[in-house]
């Protein structure tokens, strides 16, 4: 019973976790028309050749635009070998890159519900 109660007190925090993760929408796709983005404190310059990219990688893995233009920036940051090109291994990348995450926020979220039920 105390575990059921741990993790009904918790429900917020898992389903705020797990929500972040949005579908494509217009107002997404809008926001990268701008020079800019503002994400909270963080402000990033929208390169138009990024925004090509994210917006195929959003259609490709229903993600947001945002979310996908910041995938496709962070993704390059780190191999830009791949940069120039829509080739299957920049899409393998990104598409590695996004997977890594969501398997690392399952393993918190796992690990969140083992210290709240011992």
């Amino acid at each position: 019973m105390a575990d059921a109660k741990k993790l009904k007190d918790n429900h917020a925090w898992f389903v705020d976790t797990l929500s972040r993760f949005k579908p494509p929408n217009q107002s997404s796709k809008e926001a990268l028309n701008s020079k800019t983005l503002k994400i909270g404190s963080h402000q990033l310059t929208v390169q138009p050749h990024l925004k090509d990219k994210a917006l195929q990688i959003s259609s490709i893995l229903l993600l947001d635009e945002v979310q996908s233009y910041i995938f496709v920036e962070r993704s390059i940051k780190h191999n830009d070998a791949v940069a120039e090109s829509m080739a299957p291994e920049f899409l393998h990348m990104v598409s590695s890159s996004i997977t890594l995450l969501h398997f690392c926020i399952s393993q918190v979220l796992i690990s969140r519900m083992i210290i709240l039920c011992t």
